[in-house]
C-alpha cells in the first residue's frame, strides 16, 4: 500500500451524536486532488478537523504518508507535516501590499521562517510566477489589501486598490 492518507473506520460522536461513523478512505500518494461532496450534515468539517487535530475521534485509525497516526499528535505537529485546512475566511494581512502578503504566505510556517520569509531565491521566484499569473507582477508592491464590505452578502472580501479600479476580487464562500 503506497497511501497519503488511510483513514479506517473513523467515527466521531458529540455527545451520542455520530458526527462520522465507520468512515473508510484511501488517497494514494500518486492522487493530485481527491474532492469530498456532501450534503450539510455529512460530516465533511468533522473529517477535516480530525485531520487537522481540532477534533479527536471515538475510534477508527487515520494514518498519514502510512505510519503516521494522525490522531496522537498536537495540532502544530500536524501542520508541521503540511496537512493544514483553509478556513473560509479570507486570511490576509489588510494594509500591507499584495506582495508583503505574498511574501508573509512563502514558505514554512514558523516564527524563524517568518522572519526569513520571501528572502529566498525560490520564494521570490515562485512569488514573481503567481504575481506573473494573475497580472500584478509591476503593482503588486504599491496595492494594498482593502476590505470592502458586499452589500449583497454581509461579508468581506479583500480585494486590492490603487489609484485604478480593484484588480482582482474573491469572496470567502462559495455561493451557488
Amino acid at each position: 500500500m503506497d497511501s497519503l492518507l488511510y483513514v479506517e473506520d473513523l467515527t466521531v460522536s458529540f455527545d451520542g451524536f455520530l458526527a462520522l461513523r465507520k468512515l473508510n478512505l484511501i488517497v494514494e500518494s500518486r492522487e493530485r486532488i481527491r474532492i469530498l461532496i456532501g450534503p450539510n450534515g455529512a460530516g465533511k468539517t468533522t473529517f477535516f478537523d480530525v485531520l487537522t487535530g481540532g477534533v479527536r475521534p471515538t475510534g477508527g485509525r487515520v494514518l498519514f504518508g502510512e505510519r503516521t497516526s494522525l490522531p496522537e499528535l498536537s495540532t502544530h505537529a500536524i501542520a508541521a507535516l503540511g496537512v493544514c485546512r483553509k478556513f473560509q475566511t479570507p486570511s490576509v494581512f489588510p494594509g500591507h501590499t499584495v506582495l508583503e502578503n505574498m511574501i508573509l504566505a512563502a514558505g514554512r510556517k514558523d516564527f524563524a521562517s517568518t522572519l526569513a520569509a520571501g528572502t529566498s531565491a525560490g520564494d521570490r521566484q515562485a512569488i514573481a510566477a503567481v504575481l506573473e499569473q494573475v497580472g500584478l507582477t509591476a503593482e503588486a508592491g504599491g496595492w494594498r489589501v482593502l476590505w470592502p464590505m458586499d452589500r449583497s452578502s454581509g461579508w468581506k472580501s479583500p480585494c486590492c486598490s490603487s489609484s485604478r479600479p480593484p484588480c482582482f476580487s474573491w469572496t470567502s464562500r462559495w455561493r451557488g
